[in-house]
């Protein structure tokens, strides 16, 4: 229901710096704005959800000079949302 996350990398910079740590919840709604980790060819990632599209989810860093864009991200790729950095 609850897992802990720790940020690598400067893709969600300012927001999150390498190194925070985040609490995200599984459960629950994903909305356009919610920052996400989700898992894309066997790494985690965090990323902010940008558009729905159907069922599926376009998410993207922060960052925009250090991101990447992730399209037609299935919500069974997403492990939930970050409710808050500690």
């Amino acid at each position: 229901m609850f897992s802990r996350y720790i940020i690598q990398g400067d893709s969600m910079l300012p927001t999150f710096q390498s190194g925070a740590r985040v609490f995200v919840y599984r459960w629950g709604a994903i909305r356009k704005g919610d920052i996400v980790v989700f898992q894309k060819n066997g790494r985690l990632l965090i990323k902010r959800a940008v558009q729905k599209v159907g069922d599926r989810w376009c998410l993207r860093g922060d960052n925009l000079k250090e991101s990447i864009e992730y399209d037609n991200i299935d919500r069974d790729a997403i492990k939930g949302r970050v409710l808050f950095s500690y």
